[in-house]
């Protein structure tokens, strides 16, 4: 019979250490705009709120941007298991659909 692994829980540091990760695998596949908010997110962690002021975009708009350039990288990286990798903030993932 095949282990199934468990859900293991992620403190908030692995989170943004895998999300800074992610984000890195996939910078130099975005259009300019895209990777001026994933570069300011991954090497000068600016908040959502600070990069949208920075780039003129709105705060929705950048955390989408975010939350699709992890979603990429993830569904590229095949060796990484649902499990290995968290899932994104509740408010983020809020903040995105509207909610």
């Amino acid at each position: 019979m095949p282990l199934t692994p468990t859900a293991r829980p992620v403190d908030e540091a692995h989170e943004a250490a895998l999300e800074r990760l992610l984000l890195r695998a996939c910078v130099l596949e975005l259009g300019a705009t895209q990777r001026q908010v994933v570069e300011l997110r991954l090497f000068h962690d600016w908040s959502a709120d600070e990069i949208a002021q920075h780039v003129g975009l709105g705060v929705d708009h950048v955390q989408r941007v975010i939350v699709e350039a992890v979603s990429r990288a993830r569904h590229r990286r095949g060796d990484v298991h649902p499990w290995e990798v968290p899932a994104l903030p509740v408010q983020t993932v809020a903040a995105v659909l509207g909610a």
